[in-house]
């Protein structure tokens, strides 16, 4: 029966954890988490953008696990490092996670 036709598949990611609003003390290190899930085994590729401009040279860190309660989905996490905080640090932070079925922005 079409009407009872669900698809729980999401091979684009889908952000579940989005950067949160960061103050900090100058001269300290802070990190921005940033997490998607898919349920594509697609290589995933990470970036990080300030204030809409790509961070080529981002200092950051990239994981994925699998998370089986609901399927088999896998999680990614990106976490961008920002060391020795100064005023030039400042600017809105968003990251992209991209694979074959599209990209997602937090």
């Amino acid at each position: 029966v079409p009407e009872s036709f669900v698809c729980d598949d999401f091979p684009k990611p889908k952000i579940i954890l989005e950067p949160e609003t960061t103050v900090t003390v100058l001269g300290k290190d802070i990190r921005l988490t940033c997490s998607a899930a898919s349920s594509s085994s697609s290589p995933m590729t990470f970036a990080w953008k300030k204030d809409s401009e790509i961070l080529h040279h981002a200092d950051m860190e990239n994981f994925a696990h699998v998370r089986a309660r609901d399927g088999v989905v896998i999680e990614y996490t990106t976490i961008l490092h920002l060391r020795r905080v100064t005023f030039s640090h400042e600017g809105r932070y968003q990251c992209i996670i991209t694979n074959h079925f599209g990209s997602t922005y937090s």
